[in-house]
Parts: C-alpha cells; sequence; structure tokens
C-alpha cells in the first residue's frame, strides 16, 4: 500500500507528532525502495568513470523521493536536500570517499555550489559508500539510515519547524550552518561508543611494551 504523502500538514511542534513524521518519511523510503542497499550509480553519473562494484551501498537516493509522493510545489531537486546537507558535512569533515578529488571539496569549502546542488551534480542525487571513507561509512551505517538512524529526526527538529514538510527545507549554507553543529555532536558521541574499545588496545599494547622495556633493565 503507498504511504499517504509525506507533507500533510503543518509541522507540529509536539514530540509525538514530530517523531510520527519521521517514521512516516521512513515508511515511504521503504516503499519506493525495499532493496534499496543493492542498487547502483545511474549512468549518467559524473562517477560513471569509476568501475561499479555490484555490492555498492546506497544509502540514499533522491529519486526515491522525487519519484514518490512529492509536493507538487517543490523541484525535484528538493529531494536531495537532506542527503546533500549530510554529505557536504562528511567531506567537509575527512570523511571523503577516493570518488571526491580536492577540486570537488574545494567548491564546498568556496560555497560556491549549495550542499544539495553539490549532491545532485557530483553524486548523481546518489548517496552510496563510494562518496565515503571506512569511518564516513561507519558512521552513516549507524546515524544516516533513513529506517533506523537519528538524522531524520535530527533534521526536523533543527530545519523543520514552521515548514509545510520536510522537502521544503531551503537547500541553503543558512540551512547547513543550522544542522552542521547537531552532526558535529552526534559524530563526537558516535567517536566516544566506537573509540573506547581501540583506544583499550592501544593502551593495552603500550603498557605491555612499557612493562617488558623496565623489566629488561
Amino acid at each position: 500500500m503507498q504511504p499517504r504523502p509525506l507533507q500533510s500538514g503543518a509541522i507540529s511542534n509536539n514530540p509525538a507528532q514530530a517523531e510520527a513524521r519521521v517514521t512516516h518519511m521512513a515508511a515511504h523510503l521503504e516503499w519506493l525502495s525495499p532493496s534499496c542497499d543493492l542498487r547502483l550509480r545511474h549512468p549518467s553519473s559524473l562517477k560513471a568513470k569509476y568501475k561499479y562494484r555490484i555490492n555498492t551501498m546506497k544509502y540514499d537516493d533522491a529519486s526515491w523521493h522525487y519519484g514518490g509522493n512529492f509536493p507538487a510545489d517543490l523541484p525535484n531537486e528538493a529531494g536531495a536536500t537532506h542527503s546533500g546537507m549530510f554529505l557536504a558535512w562528511a567531506l567537509l569533515n575527512g570523511l571523503a570517499g577516493p570518488i571526491h578529488v580536492a577540486s570537488e571539496i574545494g567548491i564546498l569549502r568556496d560555497r560556491s555550489k549549495t550542499p544539495g546542488q553539490f549532491f545532485m551534480l557530483f553524486s548523481d542525487g546518489k548517496l552510496t559508500d563510494e562518496d565515503l571513507n571506512d569511518e564516513g561509512n561507519a558512521f552513516a551505517a549507524a546515524y544516516f539510515d533513513l529506517q533506523g538512524g537519528k538524522f531524520l529526526a535530527d533534521y526536523e527538529a533543527a530545519l523543520g519547524a514552521g515548514l509545510p514538510g520536510l522537502y521544503h527545507v531551503p537547500d541553503t549554507w543558512k540551512s547547513y550552518d543550522v544542522i552542521r553543529p547537531v552532526l558535529d555532536r552526534r559524530f563526537a558521541e558516535w567517536e566516544g561508543i566506537s573509540l573506547p574499545a581501540q583506544v583499550s588496545q592501544l593502551r593495552s599494547g603500550w603498557w605491555t611494551r612499557l612493562v617488558k622495556a623496565i623489566s629488561s633493565k
């Protein structure tokens, strides 16, 4: 059964209603693409010169949004804004995959393209594991996942107030500057969960070496 349109009604400050909106958006995506994790980039992508991998993980695709129930008053590109914000943040914070060269990231630093425009132009409107390095993919899998992560709820809370729906969030650097500290905080929290085991191993190795050095004297 096709989900109801995502843009029904104004945003409420009621947390339960906000959660319901995010849950509905996730259900909408699941209906559009139940096998989304295995889809490939479209051949029109500027990255077509790179060899495709059959097991490419796709986190999101703008066409999943504008290809279904989508606000008639918005251009298709509005379905790329949220992923564009996340990708811009990731690339500007050292999480870029090898397909994104320095000159591309420079466009984001100069802010000569908006996050959504960049996402459509350089990633063909598709967010996959090729866009990110190993650390970026680990974070995206835990946080960005649109059906189980916290990204959509954070996006709603930071940028959704007073708008008809999440697709109406402006694709601007002003919007990015609002969501950026939220992403910074979430990444720091995620690192705090992910790093202790690694740090423990490093400390263990360092302590072992120190004890051996002292014992040998």
